[in-house]
């Protein structure tokens, strides 16, 4: 694994920092409803994340012999969960004013990750390439899990706070349509994306 390190940590941070449900989701919160008020929702995914590199650490070859029976279903999960997160944005203020809008909590995060097929792509490809020879469960896998799960949420709160400088523009209301209208299509790709025939 010494002489794979270079390209393990490559693609741990260009598929973890690239355009995803969970960045997008992490963006649009934190446009919505600021850095802050957005951490439950982050802490969540980092949470379900963290979950769900054990379940493929655990059961990597098992969905690799079953994968192709299984991508199907994830994905049309996958895909109605971030429609339903679309449809939000489009729906959304975003304006920090409303005191009953509350913010995705803690479980909405949770979720994401359960439906998330670029997640279980990811630690499938992770734990049968890179880190093929880990024993599990051992430290060295909860550990890599933890080190994925904390690569994730470093990813998610910069596009949390990237969504939280842009809402200080935010009182145009031109401004508002165009960017709710944008990270609608955004969402919108990326669930199409994960549809079997696309």
């Amino acid at each position: 694994m010494g002489s794979d390190l270079y390209a393990a940590l490559t693609f741990i941070l260009v598929t973890t920092f690239s355009p995803g449900p969970n960045t997008l989701s992490s963006a649009t919160m934190g446009l919505i409803y600021g850095y802050c008020r957005s951490l439950p929702y982050r802490a969540g995914i980092g949470t379900g994340f963290f979950v769900m590199m054990l379940f493929c650490a655990h059961i990597s070859e098992l969905l690799l012999q079953r994968f192709s029976a299984l991508q199907p279903y994830l994905s049309v999960i996958g895909a109605a969960y971030i429609v339903y997160l679309a449809l939000m944005t489009l729906r959304a203020d975003l304006r920090i004013t409303r005191s009953d809008q509350m913010p995705l909590r803690f479980k909405h995060g949770m979720v994401l990750q359960l439906v998330n097929v670029k997640v279980i792509i990811y630690g499938v490809m992770l734990y049968s390439t890179f880190f093929q020879d880990m024993s599990v469960p051992s430290v060295q896998a909860y550990g890599t899990a933890a080190g994925l799960a904390l690569c994730s949420f470093s990813a998610i709160s910069l596009w949390a706070a990237f969504g939280a400088v842009i809402n200080r523009h935010m009182h145009h209301r031109k401004l508002r349509v165009l960017i709710r209208v944008i990270l609608f299509c955004l969402l919108m790709a990326v669930a199409l994306q994960l549809l079997p025939l696309s």
